[in-house]
């Protein structure tokens, strides 16, 4: 088998860390979508990892796979450990992965911690909205209508046309009208 060959090669003699780290990540990787060896693979990323504590891809990997199994506080651990190291070198990846951090935290009771990422996350893509609407929607879960409402009226903005402004408009008018009851 594949894995049986990358096993055997990677035990077969000592690598420099460069292609042992290329065949522990090939070998996880095929562990993960052909064999369906979640363990097998995060193991192997986690021993990139004792090589390389930088290894972009395998805390990536590491960060999802915890996402996907709902373990949300290592989610958290791995999704920082990524945006502190990815910077603005993959902004679509970083700004997904600011949204899931600050659902993790959502999710593990630290809604104050979710509302201070996406607060970061908006200053740092000041033309996505995304930020804004999930810190709005946090708000309204809390019950704190006043920010949500002030949250989605600083989203207005960042909206690329006047269709989805007036849609905004709308959704803070139903907000003030079923939960604010103004």
């Amino acid at each position: 088998s594949f894995d049986g060959l990358l096993s055997y090669r990677l035990a077969a003699a000592p690598l420099p860390p460069g292609e042992r780290i290329a065949l522990l990540f090939e070998r996880a990787e095929h562990r993960l979508s052909r064999m369906g060896d979640r363990a097998g693979a995060f193991g192997d990323f986690k021993q990139i990892l004792k090589i390389n504590p930088e290894h972009v891809a395998s805390i990536y990997k590491l960060a999802y796979g915890a996402v996907a199994d709902k373990d949300l506080r290592t989610a958290a651990h791995w999704l920082e450990r990524f945006l502190a190291l990815v910077g603005s070198e993959d902004e679509e990846r970083a700004a997904a992965a600011r949204l899931d951090l600050a659902a993790s935290y959502e999710a593990i009771g630290e809604p104050a911690r979710a509302i201070e990422i996406l607060r970061r996350a908006a200053g740092l893509r000041p033309t996505d909205p995304q930020p804004i609407e999930r810190m709005s929607e946090l708000y309204l879960g809390r019950g704190d209508v006043g920010n949500a409402v002030d949250a989605l009226r600083d989203a207005e903005p960042r909206l690329p046309t006047a269709r989805a402004q007036a849609a905004l408009q709308l959704r803070v008018g139903e907000i003030l009208r079923d939960v604010g009851h103004d």
